[in-house]
């Protein structure tokens, strides 16, 4: 497929919000790759969510994941580069909760911090594929699970999320371990896959296991 928005018809995004509004101009035309180039050196401060799970005013759009949509820090999507996806509720969304039902295929992030999430870094609940390569996931001290899987289909049993980690970094995380929150990284029933390819998890922090010693907890 040919590639659209990409590093040589655009400038660098230094929001979010142009990420929105440039995919918003597609009118659902996602069977092209997207490349988006977002800006080095940047903190994208992402926005909280109302009770009815509305943005606020006051901050960033979070991205919303749609089919064969790339993002890149940089033109050459290395975490060097510094984009940081900071604080909101939700950075990266997956899910149908706000009104997107299309799966998440061939969906890559490449070179991005994600920190100080309130709830989650990532959240997906449809099938398909996401991949982050070169990311590091840190310093999320208030979320319920800084990643967390949840697809099921019950009429298409095969159906898969699956979700790859290529040299990234878990970082001086904190998180409650039990419950719903049982690890850095949760694939929650057998509909959702994971694969990691040299990633390093440093410094996270079982919050309930270290004060329940009886219960367990893990790093995913």
């Amino acid at each position: 497929a040919a590639i659209i928005g990409s590093a040589s018809a655009q400038s660098c995004l230094s929001t979010t919000n142009g990420l929105t509004f440039r995919e918003e101009q597609l009118t659902s035309n996602y069977t092209e790759v997207r490349e988006y180039i977002m800006c080095p050196n940047t903190v994208y401060n992402i926005g909280t969510l109302d009770i009815n799970n509305n943005l606020m005013a006051g901050g960033q759009d979070y991205i919303q994941a749609r089919p064969n949509l790339h993002l890149k820090c940089g033109a050459d999507g290395k975490r060097a580069n510094n984009c940081v996806i900071s604080g909101g509720d939700v950075q990266v969304e997956a899910t149908e909760f706000f009104g997107e039902r299309l799966p998440v295929t061939n969906v890559r992030f490449e070179g991005f911090v994600f920190a100080l999430s309130n709830r989650y870094n990532v959240w997906a609940t449809k099938p398909g594929n996401i991949t982050f390569v070169d990311c590091e996931f840190r310093q999320n001290t208030r979320a319920l699970t800084p990643v967390y899987l949840d697809h099921y289909n019950s009429t298409h049993p095969m159906e898969q999320l699956r979700v790859t980690f290529e040299g990234c970094s878990f970082t001086n995380n904190r998180y409650f371990g039990e419950g719903a929150s049982p690890a850095v990284v949760v694939g929650n029933g057998n509909q959702n896959t994971l694969h990691f390819d040299r990633c390093i998890f440093s410094g996270n922090d079982f919050v309930f296991n270290n004060t329940q010693f009886e219960k367990s907890s893990a790093l995913v």
